[in-house]
């Protein structure tokens, strides 16, 4: 009879109250059968190594400026959760974080059993969907583009998980976006299809499908039926025609994001 493989949380964070409680809350939850605590990224990195973990949770500063985000590259398929008490280190590390793919998610201090039910939630989430889409997910969720109303100069912040699909538009000349919670699009004055298309790619790969000449759809808000790709995580009907000789795979690829 084949093992059943046994779940690991490791938990590293140089504040041994912090340590303790995260253990206590994991051990309560029964969702692993081994939690493992270390004060020190080294020794927890050497475990991880050597163990099949499904889960690790990292303070982002240790002494000496030690950030745990900077050594991520060295377990890139162990899913890690950030944790600071000091909402700046995820602003200073941003853009290294954005490009650590098993980042999962991060969370603030103090730990509260909210933030305990939300990583729980992201474990979870990898659990039934793999690394690679709930990374990607999340980088979504994190990543935004400036965008405007018609005829309004201010420039607004939008999530890339709020896109539903974009399409070309003439007037206003550009982009026009539509999202899930809006029922008028936004714009990207004087944008391309192409080059939009390459910037959402590049940050979350394989989640934006692009139809050429037609639009672009994020493949987690949309949906294929019959001839059109539809809103599915919205109470807003946006709909993109498909052509005949795409649907076959973009049905497929579909498949690969409807959890």
């Amino acid at each position: 009879m084949k093992q059943k493989h046994k779940t690991i949380c490791v938990i590293a964070d140089d504040d041994p109250f912090v340590l303790k409680q995260l253990e206590q809350a994991f051990i309560n939850s029964a969702y692993f059968d081994l939690i493992k605590v270390f004060m020190d990224l080294k020794s927890a990195l050497q475990f991880i190594k050597k163990s099949s973990v499904d889960l690790f949770i990292a303070d982002i500063e240790f002494p000496h400026e030690e950030l745990s985000y900077n050594i991520l590259s060295r377990i890139p398929y162990t899913p890690v959760v950030l944790i600071s008490a000091h909402g700046n280190h995820f602003l200073w590390g941003h853009d290294t974080i954005r490009r650590s793919r098993n980042v999962i998610g991060t969370a603030p201090k103090p730990i509260t059993e909210d933030i305990v039910q939300e990583i729980l939630s992201l474990y979870q989430s990898i659990k039934q969907q793999g690394l690679d889409k709930s990374a990607i997910k999340n980088n979504a969720f994190n990543t935004t583009i400036l965008l405007q109303r018609e005829n309004s100069p201010r420039q607004i912040e939008i999530r890339y998980s709020q896109i539903a699909m974009i399409t070309s538009s003439r007037t206003p000349r550009g982009l026009a976006f539509y999202l899930n919670d809006a029922k008028k699009p936004y714009y990207l004055f004087a944008g391309q299809l192409q080059t939009c298309f390459n910037e959402l790619n590049q940050q979350c790969p394989g989640l934006f499908y692009l139809i050429p000449h037609v639009g672009i759809v994020n493949l987690w808000n949309m949906t294929l039926k019959g001839n059109f790709m539809e809103a599915t995580r919205s109470n807003i009907e946006h709909r993109l025609a498909v052509p005949r000789t795409l649907q076959c795979s973009l049905k497929n690829i579909k498949q690969e994001w409807s959890t």
